[in-house]
């Protein structure tokens, strides 16, 4: 948690600038920089959402290849914000999230596809509630270099998928509800060892 960004970005560098460090270097995400949105339809009058806004986890980034890195992240349930304290409580409930019983969510990548142009697609499980299930998470690398104010090599990227929530074992209220999620990612990754 006290660590950085997403690791979402796996095949990150392979068409952008700035060489970073040597093969299989880790990243950890950057706290402060960080967001990951998830927003769906409520009854078809308006659009809902609420926010993660800590995550840790590695990427261990492949310079020579990229699409051979690995992200491994890890979610922190009762991290969920809605901005509304009556509401979040009712996300983490057994309702939805239940969060006493599954305190964490879970992404793996499973294979990267470059797209060019920096856009990359990023497969993965994700874990919520103990269920898995496959995702894809489509990335656009936003830059890669030197933070010009930490002097961290860093990664930034924006990443998007759509998940069923009822897949979750979350589908209460469907279909007045939305099932559909879209998730939304904005994320910048350090590299570990300008941390030290």
């Amino acid at each position: 948690m006290n660590k950085r960004s997403l690791a979402i970005t796996a095949g990150v560098v392979a068409s952008v600038t700035a060489p970073l460090a040597m093969a299989d270097e880790p990243y950890v995400f950057d706290e402060n920089h960080t967001e990951i949105r998830f927003s769906w339809d409520h009854l078809g009058f308006s659009t809902t959402s609420a926010y993660f806004r800590e995550v840790s986890g590695t990427l261990h980034f492949d310079e020579d290849n990229p699409t051979a890195s690995e992200l491994e992240m890890t979610l922190p349930i009762n991290g969920l914000d809605t901005g509304r304290p009556e509401f979040t409580e009712h996300l983490l409930s057994e309702d939805f999230f239940e969060a006493d019983t599954y305190p964490e969510g879970h992404f793996r990548s499973t294979a990267i596809h470059s797209d060019g142009d920096n856009r990359y697609r990023v497969e993965g499980e994700l874990t919520l509630r103990e269920i898995t299930q496959d995702v894809t998470l489509d990335v656009t690398i936003n830059n890669i270099g030197e933070n010009p104010i930490s002097g961290d090599r860093t990664i930034g990227f924006d990443a998007a998928t759509d998940v069923l929530r009822s897949d979750f074992d979350m589908g209460m209220y469907t279909p007045m509800v939305g099932d559909e999620v879209t998730i939304e990612v904005s994320s910048e990754m350090i590299h570990e060892a300008d941390l030290d």
